[in-house]
């Protein structure tokens, strides 16, 4: 037999083939707040977890920023039907959540939420490579019942206390004598507008961007001497 021939080219390369169906589309930031990070330091195994505000803020620097206790669900009390709380504390561990609705306050900031509060969180990655836990007010919203601290006076604020969410007024700690912004048609101060609060009275305000207003502007008075001589 002779001797082998060179060996021939290589054919070309065949069509490609179909493209394969696309999966699903993962949520970023689905996974578990796990204490793996170091950063948070919450053992929740769920995409959210509860939070509740705690009375001691003293560590706290930051607006919208307060330190909570996760929380877990109370089995005997999942049947409950008399109004008890279903939350109870995971822990009491420390964790700094953020309140996302008070992103971005104005410089003359004061707190939204109270003890008591609870917050519905994730974890949010920062710019450092870190991740931050976020949360959502998920048993008060913005808008809150209050108590007068002092009567109206010669300005456009008046002292309050919020109410917990039990309707008790907090005279002590976060959500106590908190400053409740007016405005009064005409001009002039609380102490000459109508309704004219006085002490222990009852209100609804609202929280904007870190300051408690009263929604509702007053109406301006006038003293005037009536009498008509006979």
């Amino acid at each position: 037999m002779g001797p082998y021939g060179p060996a021939g080219s290589e054919g070309p390369d065949g069509p490609d083939g179909p493209e394969g169906a696309k999966g699903d589309t993962g949520l970023t930031g689905s996974r578990g707040l796990t204490g793996a990070t170091g950063a948070t330091g919450v053992t929740g195994s769920s995409g959210f977890t509860i939070f509740e505000v705690q009375s001691d803020q003293s560590g706290v620097t930051g607006d919208g920023i307060y330190d909570c206790y996760e929380q877990e669900i109370d089995a005997t009390e999942w049947p409950d039907t008399a109004g008890t709380d279903k939350l109870i504390n995971k822990n009491t561990t420390q964790v700094e959540i953020f309140n996302a609705f008070e992103n971005n306050p104005e410089a003359t900031y004061k707190e939204a939420l109270a003890t008591g509060d609870k917050l519905l969180t994730w974890e949010v990655p920062d710019d450092e490579a870190g991740t931050r836990v976020v949360g959502i007010p998920i048993v008060s919203g913005q808008v809150r019942r209050a108590r007068t601290a002092a009567a109206a006076g010669a300005t456009t604020t008046i002292v309050c206390n919020l109410l917990d969410n039990a309707g008790d007024e907090i005279t002590s700690g976060l959500g106590s004598a908190i400053t409740v912004n007016f405005d009064i048609c005409g001009g002039g101060n609380c102490n000459a507008a109508v309704p004219r609060f006085a002490n222990d009275d009852y209100l609804f305000i609202v929280n904007i961007q870190g300051n408690w207003w009263y929604p509702i502007a007053l109406q301006g008075t006038e003293d005037c001497d009536c009498y008509e001589a006979p």
